[in-house]
């Protein structure tokens, strides 16, 4: 949480005083960890603990740096609310484990690997920071269109 504190307060020292911190999501949701109750439960505690620490941490800079606007956007809860609006095999599956559906129509898909967001999802969560910071107009950086290297 230091190194957060200690970005925050630069930018703000910058004459930064409009922040938006995005939390975690739930990582016991991803393919990853989710086919096992107990791993799911365990990444899911890890990510609402980091969370509640990071909520803290920005309530603390707020009060103590005059006239600043620190705002937590709760990843955690739009993750759930897109993962939940989304058939389940477009969540349990990763894009990289249907190499033909991903090739064919990607996105579809919520999850890229076993743990990141497709572009889809990037994309939607681009737009609802834009509209928590009340801007008009989102400009679209694709992905890459190479695979990742492992």
């Amino acid at each position: 949480m230091f190194k957060i504190a200690a970005g925050v307060s630069d930018l703000y020292l910058a004459g930064v005083s409009n922040v938006l911190v995005i939390g975690l999501p739930d990582f016991g949701l991803l393919p990853q960890f989710a086919g096992d109750p107990v791993t799911s439960g365990r990444a899911t505690f890890l990510s609402d603990d980091f969370n509640a620490a990071l909520e803290a941490t920005l309530a603390a800079l707020n009060a103590g740096l005059p006239a600043s606007d620190i705002s937590f956007f709760d990843t955690d809860g739009f993750f759930a609310d897109i993962l939940l609006g989304l058939p389940p095999e477009l969540v349990s599956v990763p894009c990289l484990a249907d190499p033909a559906g991903c090739a064919a129509i990607p996105t579809n898909y919520a999850i890229y690997d076993d743990i990141h967001p497709s572009e889809r999802v990037h994309t939607q969560l681009a737009e609802a920071n834009a509209e928590e910071l009340d801007l008009t107009k989102v400009e679209v950086i694709p992905l890459p269109a190479t695979a990742p290297l492992h």
